[in-house]
């Protein structure tokens, strides 16, 4: 027997309100484990600045990390305002709750909160964009189709946002190519940053060894560098959309926290030194982090065998934090140089625990 005070609201109506409600909810957990990850991203970012590779580098991760949190927080801060006005300040707006969250997605506040949720997608897809270049040495046939389709995706939301703040400018209905858009890109970058990992982790298995090659292309490195979380909430609020049922309300405001986080992350490993950093046609560093369980040798491998992973073209090389790029230069080219007479090299002189045989 229901309720003699239950609502008459017909079942639909009261699903789309339900819906609402509890999303704002799963949001603020979200929220709650970002403020945990913001807090360590910049810890280990404050404590990176003295051994960073570059003067830049630590500002620009910790600015970055910066605007992702103030993304999320000022999204979620909106939602909660929304929901509040909708059942607490203007409960008595004509047609009840579910006519004021219908009616009212263009008041300044909302307007704001999907700001904040489009420049974390900018933000978030163009780190991983970034990434997909570092692993695929930007090679321009693999980076121009996503980058082009990033471009799309601020387009596109710049109009959506001008459509739900202004619904009276005669613009096209975008909602639906928008969010086709927003979606496919992360599961695109991600798709091509796990492929690389994958492609790698053989390699890497043969060269450093099972419990190194873990750190840098086992499943923790995977599902972080290509921010699989982000993915997977992305596939699911896809099929959602496209079929237009009410429960995609329950994921979009929880999403936005989790493509804060997936970057944030991503900052993280770099500060660590769990992934590589740059890369360029004539030098590419890969950071081991120095521990007294580095192992006394190194084998070197061609970059035939190891394409990406070591300083190529012409030779590779895995740098002990610790040492300069004068003489990480200095160690390529004598590789370089020695390796076209067909003479082995052991570099045994250049630190206790840093080897390479050639």
């Amino acid at each position: 027997m229901g309720s003699p005070f239950a609502t008459q609201e017909d079942h639909e109506s009261l699903w789309y309100e339900q819906s609402n409600y509890v999303s704002t909810h799963l949001a603020s957990v979200g929220y709650g484990i970002h403020i945990v990850v913001f807090a360590i991203v910049t810890y280990y970012t404050l404590l990176a600045r003295t051994r960073a590779r570059s003067t830049y580098m630590w500002i620009v991760s910790l600015v970055f990390n910066m605007a992702l949190f103030c993304m999320g927080t000022i999204n979620l801060a909106c939602s909660i305002k929304y929901n509040e006005n909708a059942w607490v300040n203007e409960r008595d707006y004509p047609g009840g709750p579910f006519n004021y969250l219908v009616e009212q997605q263009a008041i300044p506040f909302m307007t704001l909160g999907n700001v904040a949720s489009i420049l974390a997608s900018f933000l978030s897809d163009g780190l991983l964009l970034y990434r997909v270049g570092v692993l695929w040495d930007f090679a321009w046939y693999i980076i121009v189709p996503p980058a082009l389709f990033f471009v799309a995706c601020i387009i596109l939301s710049v109009m959506t946002v001008i459509q739900l703040a202004l619904p009276n400018v005669p613009l096209p209905q975008l909602s639906l190519a928008v969010w086709i858009v927003l979606m496919i890109l992360p599961i695109w970058l991600t798709a091509l940053i796990a492929g690389r990992i994958l492609s790698h982790r053989r390699t890497m298995i043969q060269v450093l060894g099972p419990s190194y090659a873990e750190t840098y292309t086992g499943v923790s490195a995977i599902v972080v560098e290509s921010a699989v979380p982000f993915t997977v909430i992305s596939i699911v609020l896809l099929g959602l959309f496209g079929d237009k049922n009410t429960a995609q309300n329950l994921l979009i405001p929880l999403m936005v926290q989790v493509e804060c986080i997936a970057p944030e992350l991503i900052i993280l490993r770099v500060m660590l030194g769990r992934c590589p950093v740059k890369s360029s046609r004539r030098l590419r560093i890969f950071t081991l982090p120095h521990t007294s369980a580095m192992p006394s040798a190194i084998r070197w491998t061609t970059p035939s065998s190891l394409p990406g992973l070591a300083l190529a073209p012409p030779w590779g090389i895995f740098a002990e934090r610790r040492m300069s790029i004068g003489r990480l230069w200095w160690v390529s080219r004598m590789i370089w140089w020695k390796s076209r007479e067909g003479v082995a090299i052991d570099f045994c002189a250049l630190s206790p625990e840093f080897r390479v045989k050639a």
